[in-house]
C-alpha cells in the first residue's frame, strides 16, 4: 500500500470515529427529558458545542504554532474566504442534525449534496486551467446516483416523516450549508492547485488560517449578542441572548461533546486538501467517511438508547450513495493507471 493511500485511510478512519461520537451526542443531548435524555434545545446545544469545537481547534493551532508561515496574498485570501464559509457551515451542520430526522438521513442529504457540488467545483477548476486530473464519465454517473440518494430523503417522505420541502427554515439551513460549503471546497482546491513551493504554506497552515478567522467571526457575533442590545438583525436574537445569559444544566458536558466535532474538523480539511486527488475524489472520501459514521451513529443510538431504526426509504438513499461511491472508485483507478 502506498504511503499516501495509507495516510488517506488514517484520516478517513479518524474522521469516521469522531463523527460517530458527534452524531450520537447530538441526539442524546437534544432528546426529551421525559425519555431520559438531557432536553437541550437545538440552540442550546449549538451554542455550547460550538464553544467546545472552537476551543479544540484554536488550542491545537496556537499550541502547535500552525499560524507561523510565510504569508502570500493568494494563500491568505483563500484562507479568509474559506474561514468565512466555515463560520456558516459549522452551525448549519449542527442545526441539520438537530432536525427531527435520524443522523443517517441528515448525513445522506448533506453528503450527497456536497458530492454533487464537488463535481461542479472540478468543472470550474478545469475551465480556469487549474485542474489537470481528468474527470471521468464514471464520476458523472456517480453524481446522478448522488442526486437520487438526496432526492429520496428530500422529496419522498411518509406521512409521519419530516418533510424538508414543507419547512422553510430547514430549506434555508440546507441551502446555506450547500452554498457556503461549495465556496469552501473551491477555496481549498484553489489553494491546493495554485500554491507555489515558495509559499511554504502547508495544509496545517491553511487549516489554521481558516479556523482562526471562522472563530473570530463566531466569537464576535456571540459577544455582540451577549453584551450589546442590537435590533437591526433580520431575526429574533432574544432566545440566543437568553441561552448565553442563563446556561442550561449540563452545558459543560455539551461543550465537551462539541470538542469531538472540533477534532473531526482537522481530518475533514486534511481529506479535502489531500494531494494528488481531484476535488470529486477527495470529497468522496470525506463524505463517505461521514456518511458511514451517520449510519453507525443512528444504529448505535437505536441500540443503546432505544431510538428509531432506519426505515426502508432511508436505506434506499444510502444505497444510491454507495452506488455513487462505486463509480467514483472506478474513476480513481483509471486516474492511477493513466
Amino acid at each position: 500500500m502506498a504511503a499516501s493511500t495509507a495516510k488517506l485511510l488514517q484520516y478517513a478512519i479518524a474522521y469516521f470515529v469522531l463523527y460517530v461520537i458527534t452524531g450520537v451526542s447530538i441526539k442524546y443531548f437534544e432528546g426529551a427529558r421525559i425519555d431520559g435524555f438531557l432536553g437541550f434545545t437545538d440552540l442550546d446545544y449549538l451554542v455550547y458545542s460550538t464553544i467546545g469545537s472552537a476551543a479544540v481547534c484554536l488550542g491545537v493551532i496556537f499550541g502547535a504554532g500552525w499560524l507561523r508561515f510565510n504569508f502570500h496574498r493568494q494563500d491568505i485570501l483563500a484562507m479568509l474566504a474559506s474561514g468565512f464559509c466555515t463560520a456558516i457551515v459549522l452551525p448549519t451542520t449542527t442545526l441539520l442534525y438537530s432536525l427531527p430526522v435520524s443522523v443517517m438521513v441528515a448525513m445522506t442529504v448533506m453528503r450527497g449534496s456536497i458530492i454533487c457540488v464537488s463535481r461542479a467545483v472540478d468543472a470550474l477548476l478545469r475551465w480556469q486551467g487549474l485542474a489537470t486530473i481528468p474527470v471521468r464519465r464514471e464520476e458523472n454517473f456517480a453524481i446522478l446516483f448522488a442526486i437520487a440518494g438526496v432526492s429520496v430523503n428530500l422529496i419522498h417522505a411518509g406521512n409521519k416523516d419530516f418533510h424538508f420541502l414543507d419547512s422553510p427554515p430547514a430549506l434555508w439551513i440546507l441551502g446555506s450549508y450547500i452554498l457556503f460549503y461549495a465556496i469552501r471546497i473551491y477555496c481549498m482546491n484553489y489553494f491546493k492547485q495554485t500554491r507555489s513551493k515558495a509559499s511554504l504554506a502547508t495544509n496545517k497552515n491553511y487549516f489554521a488560517g481558516e479556523q482562526v478567522f471562522a472563530s473570530v467571526i463566531l466569537i464576535s457575533f456571540v459577544a455582540l449578542v451577549r453584551f450589546t442590545s442590537i435590533e437591526w438583525l433580520p431575526f429574533d436574537i432574544s432566545t440566543l441572548k437568553s441561552t448565553l445569559q442563563s446556561p442550561p444544566e449540563y452545558w459543560g458536558w455539551a461543550t465537551l461533546s462539541g470538542s469531538f466535532f472540533g477534532a473531526s474538523a482537522f481530518f475533514s480539511v486534511f481529506l479535502f486538501l489531500f494531494q494528488d486527488r481531484n476535488s470529486t475524489f477527495s470529497t468522496l472520501v470525506n463524505r463517505v467517511s461521514s456518511l458511514l459514521a451517520g449510519i453507525t451513529a443512528t444504529l448505535l443510538f437505536a441500540l443503546l438508547f432505544k431510538g428509531s431504526y432506519p426505515k426502508a426509504l432511508d436505506w434506499l438513499g444510502v444505497f444510491f450513495i454507495l452506488i455513487a461511491v462505486y463509480f467514483l472508485s472506478v474513476a480513481e483507478k483509471k486516474n492511477q493507471l493513466a
